[in-house]
């Protein structure tokens, strides 16, 4: 039976903040007639195309699959897209949040007046189904669209691919909770009538733990080159890490138990660029933010290091994404600290000042990555290797001093709190861990001052 139209739909559940931009107006998310948020079907497949190009599945493939311009020299025409992908709906009722913060000094390590921002994201927990068609022509494009469908599902069950903006700051991470398979067999009327009435003949669920065990299930490779490094710490905060959230009982502190993604990306940026100001100490300041969004990304750049946000688990380490509050138990205070407001001119005590805020501490994993090396198409169109090695030693060297204790996270760092310390910092990438970098760490450093002198 070859003449019949498969549709996938793919179940998804978001394990971070799901950021769906407006072009327009940034700090709006997209929604449709209804004013549902929605995420447009032409994104998705912008996103699975670029995830598809670091497989090992081949470019003629892709291109019938999802449309592009042919690679001949001689004739080039564009290859019409084989597939529909739906726009991605929010089956259940939504509630998105807003984010505010304030551009940093990198220079002062203060708040830089007139430049606070606020952006609108829907909530970790949010669920998310899309649809990708396709009419069937024989027996080998079957087999091929099923290749290429079980690769783009291992992706997202992986965490290769995400939706939504702001990737860099861990938005977007989706758990794949299902894949459904509904076939069409267009060899009749009334098949074909239920195809147009969208009623459904023959569903399957494929369930997300056979995508590895069944060898039905065959999938294209990532390609080594697409492999990420990851940097990973596990350590804790011994005296307490603190954020200034406002919280219930008009307390302050981490909102959502985590430290956000973008702070740890906060403290990367501002060390790193301290880095680059200490070896181009002559550079204008034109040269040095250029530097700085290479690796962080900017208004027309994609940043290359990726960060995830910081939970805090008890003395036991039983759940790493919960973060535990102070308790009577664990840290034998009573209640959330208070702390009195100063007068800097006088010395003394303001008249009704008192301060309350929550401080989390206890065990927590920081992890950072960044790809290995990146394709791009030159001036001629032609395919060159980035090497983001590069970038490795001033990562590595501001993680060694926040595993020290030498550089604190989070808020009023003055008076203690935010200090971190780890044993030692993992490195692995693909499947090869516990990869030992530091022996050249020599070599990375002069990459990396090579790399500013350009």
């Amino acid at each position: 039976m070859n003449n019949k139209i498969l549709i996938y739909t793919f179940h998804l559940i978001s394990e971070t903040a799901l950021r769906i931009g407006d072009g327009e107006d940034q700090k709006c998310i997209v929604k449709n007639a209804k004013n549902e948020p929605i995420i447009l079907g032409t994104t998705i497949g912008g996103i699975i195309r670029s995830f598809l190009e670091k497989t090992t599945a081949e470019i003629k493939n892709i291109h019938d699959f999802m449309g592009g311009e042919s690679e001949e020299k001689e004739k080039r025409e564009f290859i019409k897209s084989s597939v529909y992908i739906s726009d991605a709906k929010i089956p259940t009722k939504y509630k998105y949040e807003v984010k505010e913060g304030t551009k940093i000094s990198s220079e002062y390590g203060s708040a830089e007046k007139n430049n606070k921002y606020s952006l609108e994201y829907l909530p970790l927990g949010t669920k998310v189904k899309f649809n990708i068609e396709k009419y069937i022509n024989d027996v080998e494009d079957e087999k091929i669209f099923n290749k290429i469908i079980y690769t783009i599902a291992q992706g997202f069950k992986n965490k290769n691919i995400r939706l939504g903006g702001h990737k860099n700051n861990d938005f977007g991470r989706m758990k794949l909770e299902g894949l459904e398979k509904q076939t069409y067999d267009l060899s009749t009327i009334e098949a074909i009538e239920d195809y147009i009435a969208n009623r459904t003949i023959k569903s399957e669920y494929v369930k997300v733990e056979m995508l590895n065990k069944d060898k039905k299930m065959d999938t294209y490779a990532l390609k080594d080159k697409f492999h990420k490094i990851k940097f990973e710490m596990n350590g804790k905060f011994d005296y307490g890490v603190y954020q200034n959230y406002k919280l219930d009982n008009g307390i302050t502190g981490i909102k959502n138990n985590s430290i956000p993604a973008s702070s740890i990306k906060g403290i990367l940026r501002s060390e790193v660029e301290k880095m680059i100001r200490t070896i181009r100490e002559s550079m204008n300041e034109a040269y040095i933010q250029n530097k700085i969004e290479e690796i962080f990304g900017g208004n027309n750049s994609v940043g290359k290091i990726y960060c995830t946000d910081v939970s805090i688990s008890d003395k036991d380490n039983k759940n790493i994404s919960q973060v535990l509050h102070i308790d009577k138990e664990f840290s034998k205070i009573e209640e959330d600290p208070s702390y009195v407001k100063i007068d800097r001119l006088t010395g003394g005590t303001f008249n009704q000042a008192l301060l309350k805020q929550r401080e989390n501490r206890g065990m927590a994993k920081i992890q950072v990555s960044m790809q290995k090396e990146y394709v791009v198409k030159n001036d001629l169109g032609k395919e060159e290797i980035v090497d983001y090695t590069n970038y490795i030693f001033p990562i590595l060297y501001t993680l060694d001093r926040i595993k020290k204790g030498e550089v604190p996270l989070g808020g009023r760092t003055s008076i203690g709190l935010g200090t971190f310390t780890a044993n030692e910092i993992k490195v692995s990438m693909g499947d090869h861990e516990d990869l030992d970098i530091k022996k050249d760490l020599e070599d990375y450093f002069e990459k990396f001052v090579r790399w500013c002198e350009k």
